[in-house]
């Protein structure tokens, strides 16, 4: 048995005690790379974006002290704001010519992951920034996927070599200065990821005092190869952590996620077609994120050659992509009031506008498949993407695909 088996095995998973968000624009979010692709996600029904691997990391931002290139960033900007979209930016990535390890390499390049030799470099350019884009840009993340190497091990290639106290320093003055600068706008910690014990390099920054320095708890729930409940775990333990922390109210959000669809479609036996299996991924992210507490999800990302929803050269098929607007439609406006897990069974109820609720069964992975009774009560039973529906009282094998009960 998995460890997330283990846990799950002799008790019911319940809602966690943070508020459940309604599913609306500002809790769909999402990336892109090729700034061409920016146009071709909108309509989807995303309201969030997160800018990363846009070019507009510091580095393209500041290539060299005191002088700004903001073209690729401005252009961003205006078309998000065009589509109503909020913006999340982030901020790090040291250039070579601030850099305290100037030659070190890193994900991007050389000297990168390492902290900036003159925290004035750092304090200069966050300002900047903050005052530039002032009203337009909603929130700012700190680092992406900061690691701690010479601490924890992880190699030299992170996107963060320093220690946690580094991190500290450089969360403090970035709070600082966009609250300086933005008041408005809000702070997200340095994300985190689920790989490794990443949940110790969180503590190994909270108890170097980062605790204070942000408003959202940033963390990259990618759950594949397993299936998306495994994120039901990790967000519990993030909660718990915060909570030890007294940071109770901290929002948990999470900035990067992404399904290798391609990777599902090859070793699922398909009943189905890849749109309904990429539904039924996409449909169980978002529910288990919102039951356990997390607030926003950015998607990663539209046109990676991996994950991507619309990427036609490099995944087996695009499944995903009207699978995404289908999802986004049927969740939106609604409220996840609880999801539980009970001798492999998931069930998640959805509040919704018209009062009548709906209730989302299937089988956990780890068993596959099992045999369930529609209630009899039901007055309408169907598979989002599939046009048959199911009768009341029915007896039917449950699987992957999710199973909505109205």
């Amino acid at each position: 048995m998995s460890v997330l088996r283990l846990f799950f095995a002799s008790l019911c998973i319940s809602l966690a005690a943070h508020a459940n968000p309604v599913f609306n624009s500002t809790f769909f979010g999402y990336h892109f790379h090729a700034s061409a692709q920016q146009s071709q996600a909108n309509g989807m029904g995303f309201g969030q974006v997160r800018f990363w691997d846009t070019y507009t990391r510091w580095a393209d931002l500041e290539p060299q002290r005191g002088v700004y290139n903001f073209t690729t960033l401005d252009t961003l900007v205006t078309r998000a704001q065009g589509q109503g979209q909020g913006i999340t930016l982030t901020l790090g990535s040291t250039p070579a010519w601030a850099s305290s390890r100037p030659t070190e390499s890193c994900a991007y390049g050389s000297g990168c992951a390492a902290p900036p030799a003159n925290l004035q470099d750092w304090t200069d350019y966050v300002t900047k920034v903050a005052l530039r884009y002032r009203g337009r840009i909603q929130c700012y993340e700190v680092w992406n996927e900061v690691s701690f190497p010479t601490v924890y091990g992880g190699g030299s290639t992170s996107f963060f070599s320093g220690k946690p106290y580094d991190l500290v320093q450089l969360s403090r003055l970035a709070y600082q200065a966009i609250k300086a600068a933005d008041p408005s706008a809000c702070v997200l910690s340095p994300s985190f990821h689920v790989t490794g014990d990443w949940f110790l390099k969180l503590q190994s920054f909270l108890n170097a005092g980062g605790g204070s320095t942000f408003d959202v708890l940033s963390w990259h729930l990618y759950y594949a190869p397993a299936w998306p409940e495994k994120s039901a775990g990790h967000i519990q333990r993030l909660r718990s952590i915060l909570n030890s922390y007294g940071l109770t109210t901290k929002p948990i959000w999470n900035s990067e996620v992404g399904v290798p669809f391609a990777i599902f479609e090859t070793t699922v036996a398909q009943t189905q077609t890849p749109s309904n299996l990429d539904y039924a991924l996409l449909l169980r992210s978002y529910l288990i994120d919102a039951a356990f507490g997390v607030s926003r999800v950015f998607w990663y990302a539209w046109d990676d050659g991996t994950f991507g929803m619309a990427q036609p050269t490099s995944y087996a098929s695009q499944g995903a992509k009207p699978a995404i607007s289908s999802v986004i439609a049927f969740l939106s406006g609604k409220t996840v009031t609880g999801c539980t897990e009970t001798n492999y069974l998931w069930k998640c109820t959805l509040a919704t506008a018209t009062g009548s609720p709906q209730t989302v069964v299937w089988a956990d992975s780890a068993v596959g498949s099992l045999s369930y009774t529609i209630p009899a009560t039901a007055s309408r039973v169907y598979q989002v993407g599939l046009l048959s529906t199911m009768a009341a009282g029915q007896t039917v094998t449950l699987g992957y695909q999710p199973l909505i009960i109205q």
